[in-house]
């Protein structure tokens, strides 16, 4: 493997996933999980090897190694989320992953010393970036150095509301040009709200936000609103803040999926308020799931957020990493060192992004 995953248990007998994973689970985090519950690591697993399978993409030839570092648990209103342990500190739990991946653990030696791209799509909601440097932040730099791999980290997901200054009772009579207006500048207007959650402000990983596209096809019309239009523009779900001394973050966009919003509702003479549709329906990038009944291995669904664009810029770089592996057959490649790929593979996906026609 050349990529790793640190993430929730996917479920590895997934008919789009079956012998494509080496899951190493020492902390039997397996144990904690009930049937139907493996849904976040099942679904970035997919995205990694496969991409959005609405599309027609070629699959990554090598396994991905899984170290599940997250656990289920029920909210308030009895859904189900994947979170780290409440029993060991974050930044113990990735330091000792990340060791065990490339130098081993206690008696154990390196699990997958192989890996030069580590995968983590999350953030704590509870620590955005203000001024100086999570801990996390810090250990990814340290690690980013000391083991020579490139680490890809989700800038987070916003999902409080979108609130434009046309009035609620007013906002259908704009033009769709318009309102996507109103939605950048209320964007813009709330960076405070919207800064990389930890340890997205980290220096020496590349910090990947998500673009409102997919590949699926355009859903029937309903009351569900896209403030975007559908045009390829940085999602409504993503950070606008800058990090840390005011560097550009995140580095790179992906496509997240296209994420709409619930019209309006209440007093008509308030600002319109639109709130994100929570759903696993269609558009969003189509991704495996767990079933909802047993022997269900082959479930698909629709999701978004910059979670999938960084399992996707994951995908992109070790897609780049086999290239680069053939470049070392031809005549110069003996320049490609090894010691330096993951520094390269980031120089090729930060240099290689244009914004297109979004500029």
């Amino acid at each position: 493997p050349v990529v790793a995953l640190l993430d929730g248990l996917p479920l590895e007998n997934h008919v789009l996933l079956a012998g494509r994973l080496i899951i190493d689970d020492p902390d039997d985090h397996q144990a904690r999980y009930q049937p139907g519950q493996q849904r976040h690591g099942t679904a970035m697993a997919s995205l990694i090897l496969h991409g959005d399978l609405s599309g027609q993409p070629t699959s990554l030839q090598r396994p991905v190694y899984v170290r599940p570092i997250f656990i289920p648990s029920l909210d308030f209103n009895n859904r189900i989320n994947e979170v780290t342990p409440d029993d060991e500190l974050l930044v113990d739990l990735v330091h000792r992953s990340v060791r065990r991946i490339k130098e081993g653990d206690g008696d154990d030696g390196p699990a997958a010393p192989s890996v030069k791209i580590i995968n983590l799509s999350f953030g704590n909601r509870f620590q955005p970036f203000d001024r100086d440097l999570s801990p996390l932040a810090r250990l990814l730099d340290w690690l980013s150095w000391k083991y020579g791999v490139l680490f890809l980290v989700s800038a987070g997901n916003i999902t409080d509301d979108i609130r434009i200054s046309v009035p609620a009772n007013q906002w259908q009579a704009i033009s769709p040009e318009q309102l996507r207006g109103e939605t950048l500048r209320a964007m813009r207007d709330s960076q405070v709200e919207r800064r990389p959650l930890s340890p997205a402000e980290a220096v020496n990983v590349v910090t990947v936000g998500a673009v409102h596209a997919d590949d699926a096809a355009i859903p029937v019309p309903d009351q569900r609103v896209d403030l975007l239009g559908g045009l390829r523009l940085p999602s409504p779900l993503s950070t606008v803040a800058s990090g840390y001394n005011r560097a550009v973050k995140p580095e790179v966009l992906f496509p997240g999926g296209r994420q709409l919003y619930h019209a309006p509702v209440g007093n008509g003479a308030d600002p319109a308020r639109f709130a994100a549709v929570q759903t696993l329906k269609p558009p969003g990038q189509k991704v495996a799931w767990p079933g909802q009944g047993p022997m269900e291995l082959g479930r698909t669904v629709f999701s978004r957020g910059t979670s999938n664009a960084t399992a996707l810029g994951t995908r992109c770089a070790a897609q780049t990493y086999e290239h680069l592996q053939e470049l070392k057959a031809a005549p110069g490649g003996e320049q490609l060192d090894e010691e330096s790929i993951a520094v390269i593979i980031k120089a090729l996906l930060v240099h290689g992004a244009s914004w297109g026609n979004a500029a």
